[in-house]
């Protein structure tokens, strides 16, 4: 997707436009599989609620994932993402709808080049925050 975002047209406080996805034990499993994450809390039902959980937890990398398409989106080309630093804070389940979003903290320049940190998380349909964290982005 190409994206006309620049630096000088980003303002603190900005929100990045939202990605919106639905968990599926499909994807769920096929990403734990190229992942090598063998877990069987990730593709078995009975498994995961025998350690205490709700359904087959989504793989914590998955939501990574979708934050940096939503970042690598937004920034466009030659745009990029620089940083991403991530922590879990709740699990998300197969059947889950996860929204991940994004605000523009702070603007600098570092040199010729120019970048925004942002607020980063993806919450769930009930509004639970399952990821938060922080990104930096370069922007042309």
């Amino acid at each position: 997707m190409k994206s006309d975002v620049r630096f000088e047209d980003v303002a603190e406080g900005q929100e990045i436009p939202s990605l919106v996805r639905r968990m599926t034990n499909v994807t769920n499993y096929l990403y734990s599989v190229a992942l090598w994450a063998p877990h069987r809390i990730h593709y078995d039902r009975e498994w995961a609620r025998s350690e205490g959980y709700d359904d087959v937890v989504i793989i914590a990398g998955l939501m990574s994932s979708y934050l940096s398409q939503m970042l690598v989106r937004w920034a466009g080309d030659p745009g990029s993402l620089r940083k991403l630093d991530l922590t879990n804070r709740a699990p998300a389940y197969a059947g889950d709808t996860v929204t991940s979003r994004g605000v523009v903290r702070r603007k600098y320049r570092d040199g010729e080049e120019t970048f925004v940190e942002c607020d980063v998380e993806v919450e769930n349909q009930d509004g639970t925050k399952v990821v938060t964290g922080t990104a930096v982005v370069r922007l042309p």
